[in-house]
């Protein structure tokens, strides 16, 4: 999550998370591209999903894994995408070609946890 402009994990967060924010590690950054250069440097596959990236059935992901999900408006942007292993998209159904970001994300999780376990 960003320091500056963004805001907090509040009480709806949780809520709609049945209790899994208190269990998944949330980290401020001030800047994504370095945190995404930085993770990279201590070994995990870094993955961004977004509409022009390769289709995710075709991409093998590893863990540790950290993924990055774009704002529904603007997607990810360019230093961000440019820092990543890799552009993932996730194939839509005729005319429907983006997902609300809690349905990219669980998505983008599902693949990730299916490769790997």
């Amino acid at each position: 999550m960003p320091k500056r402009r963004g805001g907090s994990v509040q009480e709806g967060a949780v809520k709609a998370s049945a209790g899994a924010a208190f269990h998944i590690p949330i980290a401020r950054v001030e800047n994504y591209a370095a945190a995404i250069k930085k993770l990279k440097k201590l070994g995990f596959t870094t993955v961004a999903a977004d509409l022009d990236g390769k289709d995710i059935e075709g991409v093998l992901l590893s863990l540790p894994a950290a993924v990055v999900i774009g704002g529904e408006d603007k997607g990810v942007s360019k230093p961000v995408k440019k820092q990543c292993d890799f552009v993932v998209r996730i194939p839509g159904l005729e005319k429907v070609s983006s997902l609300n970001l809690s349905v990219a994300a669980g998505i983008v999780l599902y693949t990730l946890s299916r490769d790997n376990f």
